[in-house]
């Protein structure tokens, strides 16, 4: 028999499909089943069971609803694939592409010094340049 395919979630509980996580981000895999399998490079998970014990033969080990952390480059493009097995079924493996999100860099601030001032301190009234990419 079969289960019904797995599901993924981000860390605010929306479902994985085709989108943008940050680095470090927390997936879900939820749905029916005992043992879920968790692959983030690609490859295919399978599990299987032996007197009414269930584990992973390939890919990771995850209980349902608990976070698993995506890491990766930022722009990488990260495939994970899941699948739940129980006693005597398994289910067909669930697939969603992840972009790791590109975090902007953090600006500059330039100020205009006068003899002195400190190195945080400005003249009254004059104007600040914020500088980033």
């Amino acid at each position: 028999s079969t289960l019904p395919t797995p599901f993924m979630l981000d860390s605010h509980y929306e479902f994985l499909d085709q989108r943008q996580i940050r680095n470090g981000e927390d997936v879900m895999v939820g749905g029916s089943g005992s043992v879920f399998c968790l692959t983030k490079d690609g490859s295919f998970p399978t599990c299987g069971c032996t007197n009414r014990v269930c584990s992973c033969t390939a890919g990771s080990s995850i209980p349902s609803y608990v976070g698993e952390p995506v890491t990766g480059r930022e722009g990488e493009i990260i495939l994970l694939r899941a699948v739940a097995c129980t006693d005597g079924a398994s289910s067909s493996v669930a697939t969603a592409e992840v972009r790791i999100s590109v975090m902007p860099t953090t600006p500059s601030f330039s100020l205009l010094s006068a003899p002195g001032l400190g190195s945080a301190e400005v003249p009254w009234g004059s104007s600040i340049t914020v500088e980033s990419q």
